[in-house]
């Protein structure tokens, strides 16, 4: 999930709004932290209007009675219509909320506000299991609104519900009740997790399938939230575009023609081809942990013999300024002579589990229960469009060795989504 959510949220009174001089201030124009509780709670407003789930994927809103779905990069408008406020209980009044959840690029440089209130969060791990013939696993960490008589169905297994049957506050405490799967857990806003699980069995075709679902629970604050987003280590987000005629050769760039030392001129095996170089000049500031060189030259070349399902990765550092260019790179290599115009690498901060092209951080979609190897870079076929590998709907992971610092040991690994 994101580590920080961000909505741009515009909320205004449509009749007001006409009106040649307003009675008072009527719209509202916030960029919020997208953590579950109501906003007007804080902010001030007409009617309930509440954040009441946040996820990888989706955030719940609801707007007095009307509920609306917002995925990333979208925005949705909800309305709301409040009757008899003139005096003989006739007239309406009409309000319009316009909401917005901010790509990483648009809220780079955007200062959001907390929204008030505690609230559920869920962390949260999947199995899946078809006779032992196909399993699936997965994990991720969900927040909900903590309102008393709340019911949200569970991840992955939908049919079953999370509800809060009380809520209360005991010694400045805050202590819920959950009910999950015909069991009962207490929740304290102590900082500890409680634990619940979820299991479902049901039959396919005559196959039986076995669901379970485990749960670490603690209640939060939007400052818990705050700091263990800034515990979390961010990574290096990577935006391409086609390199225009006469650009720097020795830019930070895919494919194209690579910039080399002199002493690697012949050093390549007849089926490798070029995939990225990067000037480490321009991370420096961005790798904030510097755990790659800061000067110099990382290059990632691909050896191609095993097929295209099979690539293995070359990854090389220099540590000074190349020498030479070597044009057509790819050309003679079967299968790959189309991936020789180059595409210019712009970096920026990006958070650690984010989707797209990246240095650092964690794989986006890791299927496994055991913890991923630390990731050097990740690239989303899917995610830009260079082409290269764009049949494979996942990510190909690049990940470090034992030793972080000896880059010869970088392995590559293609995962299915």
């Amino acid at each position: 999930m994101n580590t920080k959510p961000i909505i741009h949220v515009h909320y205004m009174n449509d009749d007001y709004k006409e009106w040649a001089e307003c009675p008072k201030d009527v719209s509202f124009e916030k960029y919020l932290l997208a953590t579950p509780g109501r906003i007007f709670e804080k902010f001030g407003g007409f009617d309930p209007f509440d954040v009441l789930s946040v996820s990888k994927y989706k955030i719940v809103l609801r707007l007095d009675k009307e509920i609306g779905t917002l995925r990333p990069g979208e925005t949705i408008t909800m309305h709301y219509v409040l009757p008899g406020l003139i005096a003989d209980g006739s007239g309406f009044e009409y309000f319009t909320a316009t909401v917005r959840w901010l790509t990483e690029e648009e809220a780079a440089d955007i200062t959001a506000e907390p929204i008030n209130g505690s609230y559920l969060a869920v962390k949260w791990n999947y199995e899946y299991d078809k006779e032992g013939t196909w399993f699936d696993n997965d994990s991720g960490e969900d927040l909900y609104a903590l309102e008393k008589g709340a019911s949200y169905p569970l991840p992955r297994i939908w049919e079953e519900s999370l509800e809060i049957r009380s809520l209360s506050v005991k010694g400045g405490v805050t202590c819920a009740e959950i009910y999950v799967d015909h069991s009962t857990v207490t929740v304290l806003g102590d900082g500890k997790p409680a634990m619940a699980h979820a299991s479902d069995s049901y039959s396919v075709a005559g196959d039986c399938v076995d669901q379970s679902l485990d749960m670490s629970i603690t209640i939060e604050n939007n400052e818990q939230f705050e700091r263990r987003a800034q515990k979390m280590s961010k990574a290096i987000g990577i935006k391409v575009k086609k390199a225009p005629e006469g650009y720097d050769l020795g830019a930070s760039k895919f494919f194209g023609t690579p910039t080399v030392p002199l002493a690697w001129n012949g050093d390549f095996y007849e089926d490798e081809i070029f995939f990225c170089q990067i000037k480490l000049s321009d991370i420096a500031e961005l790798d904030k942990e510097n755990r790659l060189p800061h000067t110099g030259y990382l290059y990632i070349f691909l050896e191609t013999d095993g097929g295209i399902y099979h690539l293995k990765s070359d990854v090389r550092y220099y540590d000074g300024e190349p020498e030479l260019a070597i044009d057509d790179f790819n050309t003679a290599v079967e299968g790959y002579e189309q991936y020789n115009d180059a595409y210019l690498m712009e970096f920026y901060e990006a958070d650690e589990g984010a989707d797209g092209i990246r240095l650092l951080g964690v794989p986006s979609d890791w299927a496994y229960g055991d913890e991923p190897p630390k990731l050097f870079m990740q690239y989303d076929p899917l995610g830009n469009k260079m082409g290269f590998l764009d049949n494979l709907d996942g990510f190909v992971y690049f990940f470090f060795g034992e030793d972080e610092k000896d880059l010869t040991k970088v392995t590559l690994q293609e995962e299915y989504s």
